[in-house]
């Protein structure tokens, strides 16, 4: 498994991005994930998924090569009547760093918290994503049943997002996972 880092439009050597950053109006921002789920591989295609199981915390592992600074979250909630609440936030290992804590859904579309998350090089963390609702949507990788473990896709019955995870594998189950933006500091 490829423990990679993936930019999107970034720079300062975070990675070579999928997609001109810049042309979309995001100059500075990664996705948090391994890169063979980002490259659209067989493994995974960026597809829009309602939430699999509500009070569930799904964690999508990423290791970056280069220590950075992340100055704002993103996700991006779809579908045609969201509802109930969420909540994403960043674990080290099985530590939460960062919680935005419980927010209502509101309307569809891109959802942000600021924050101040220093990330180390060639530490595992986790992108964790929890919903009330399966009415909410989720812009995501599309994983089949043999990809999910393979990944390092993992979840927990929890809702908010708990202090210490008690992750485990998700199991033979395709899904599409959750992926965070991370909006990082300039170089």
């Amino acid at each position: 498994m490829n423990n990679g880092f993936q930019g999107f439009g970034g720079s300062g050597g975070l990675g070579s991005g999928i997609g001109s950053g810049a042309a979309f109006g995001f100059p500075n921002n990664i996705l948090l994930c391994d890169p063979a789920l980002s490259f659209g591989t067989a493994a995974g295609v960026f597809a829009q998924a309602a939430v699999a199981a509500i009070n569930t915390a799904y964690y999508v592992p990423f290791t970056s090569p280069v220590d950075f600074k992340i100055t704002k979250l993103w996700t991006v909630l779809a579908g045609g009547a969201p509802a109930g609440n969420f909540d994403m936030g960043l674990y080290k290992g099985n530590s939460l760093v960062f919680s935005q804590g419980t927010v209502a859904v509101g309307a569809a579309g891109a959802k942000s918290v600021a924050c101040n998350i220093q990330i180390a090089k060639n530490v595992r963390y986790y992108t964790a994503f929890a919903s009330t609702s399966t009415s909410n949507a989720w812009a995501g990788f599309g994983l089949g049943a043999s990809y999910s473990d393979a990944f390092g896709i993992a979840k927990e019955t929890a809702y908010p997002l708990p202090a210490a995870s008690t992750k485990v594998a998700i199991g033979a189950v395709g899904l599409a996972t959750p992926v965070l933006i991370a909006e990082i500091a300039a170089p």
